[in-house]
């Protein structure tokens, strides 16, 4: 286990060593979850396992937990979203190793030069984001505020409705 995270790691070594990583990792240098995120002050609760899956295969069984505060898409107030990530990633070199995977993981092609750790976290947060975020409709401020607008009067009459009648009855003549 790792008290501190490491900035860049070698997947395939770590899979053959049978390492573990678990730590905290700040949001806030992550730049394209930015976009989506209401604050970027929190961050992440992660856990790597590395080792030898089915057929031999190198993978990563990565957990990630926290909250996200993301921006509610009918208000852009902020909603408060629970991450929860479980996958077991395979971990890959060529792509026609892509093809002979179980169907059960998820492929991770891994160059041969170490990987950050923290675009293998952002990249897996990226896709677990739901694709609209909303507060639901009781806690919505937007909602709300339709739910509660006053109903429309009757119509009013127009200005000139009284000169297009005025108008009919001469053409009437």
């Amino acid at each position: 286990m790792s008290a501190r995270l490491p900035v860049h790691i070698d997947p395939i070594r770590f899979a053959d060593t049978c390492r573990s990583i678990e730590g905290s990792m700040p949001l806030l240098g992550m730049d394209r979850l930015a976009n989506s995120l209401s604050s970027a002050d929190s961050s992440v609760e992660i856990a790597l396992d590395f080792g030898l899956g089915e057929r031999g295969f190198r993978i990563m069984d990565l957990s990630i937990r926290g909250s996200l505060q993301l921006v509610c898409q009918r208000c852009l107030g902020t909603v408060d979203w629970p991450l929860t990530i479980n996958s077991v990633v395979a971990l890959v070199r060529t792509e026609a190793q892509i093809e002979r995977l179980p169907d059960h993981y998820e492929p991770l092609l891994v160059e041969p030069q170490p990987m950050q750790l923290m675009a293998i976290v952002e990249d897996e947060i990226l896709l677990a984001l739901p694709v609209v975020a909303f507060h639901p409709e009781e806690q919505c401020q937007l909602a709300h505020a339709i739910d509660n607008r006053p109903l429309p009067k009757e119509e009013e009459p127009r200005q000139f409705a009284a000169l297009a009648q005025l108008k009919d009855q001469l053409k009437k003549r």
